[in-house]
């Protein structure tokens, strides 16, 4: 029993920090608007969008307004015209002393309940309309964040229908046995990564108890070093992806110590 209570308490007092990132799939912490990784903006619609938020709030604010002030005065006259009517009557036709039952047609020609608050069936469909367009409005944008999708991306979705689906798209594969410098490449999207397979020399005894180095460093054409670099220690065969997060043009610096040959793909994703 005190193992389950145990078990419950580090349960309850460990929740959880990071989450998803809805479009690189990276962990960022749970209460992060922002992806650290991709820069993807997290915030609800209405919040990135409050210039539209207000816009769409005073278009329907004026659109109740104009129905609310076309129904009272509407209701004004519908008032003022059954109160001279019923004066009228009065006057030509006294109401006798004793009242009588209505019969079935006198129940079935009563006014609707509309009439009893001052609001015609047209005016209380219109009311109707309004408010369910609002309730859609809300729920698109609902059932778009739970989709892990932003309005954004539906707008231009449904409406462009031009904005491809990103992929990763190979840019360039070198191949060498020593340490060397590649051709430069381009890279236009806002992640790439290099693919890379080393062979380390079995017949070096330094390499059999340590590990051949094998080492690759980004760098800009101007000259500046890139943000991140494979640092690896080959004994045989080895494998591995690595990102990097920025676009430009590149070139690759191999360091590699006692590797007999190696191959490394660059791919974009754009």
């Amino acid at each position: 029993m005190n193992n389950v209570l145990d078990i419950q308490t580090k349960n309850q007092s460990s929740p959880e920090t990071t989450k998803q990132c809805p479009h690189c799939k990276e962990n960022i912490p749970i209460a992060a608007s922002k992806c650290s990784h991709c820069g993807s903006d997290l915030r609800a619609w209405f919040n990135r969008h409050p210039f539209l938020t207000t816009i769409l709030a005073i278009i329907v604010f004026a659109f109740v307004i104009g129905i609310i002030g076309n129904t009272t005065n509407q209701s004004n006259n519908s008032s003022s015209s059954n109160q001279i009517n019923n004066t009228s009557e009065t006057n030509l036709n006294p109401t006798p002393a004793t009242s009588t039952a209505p019969n079935s047609s006198t129940a079935k020609s009563r006014p609707p309940e509309s009439k009893a608050i001052g609001l015609t069936p047209e005016q209380q469909a219109a009311f109707v309309d309004a408010a369910n367009h609002m309730n859609q409005i809300q729920a698109d944008a609902k059932a778009a964040e739970n989709n892990t999708q932003t309005i954004d991306s539906v707008y231009q979705a449904h409406v462009t229908n031009s904005a491809p689906t990103p992929t990763w798209h190979t840019v360039q594969t070198f191949t060498g046995s020593g340490g060397t410098n590649t051709a430069s490449f381009t890279i236009q999207g806002s992640q790439w990564q290099v693919k890379w397979t080393a062979t380390g020399d079995n017949s070096n005894s330094y390499c059999q108890q340590n590990g051949c180095y094998f080492i690759v460093i980004p760098f800009y054409v101007n000259g500046d070093s890139a943000d991140g670099y494979i640092d690896s220690e080959v004994y045989t065969t080895t494998s591995d992806v690595s990102y990097f997060y920025k676009p430009g043009q590149y070139y690759l610096n191999i360091p590699a110590g006692n590797i007999t040959n190696w191959t490394i793909t660059v791919l974009d994703y754009y």
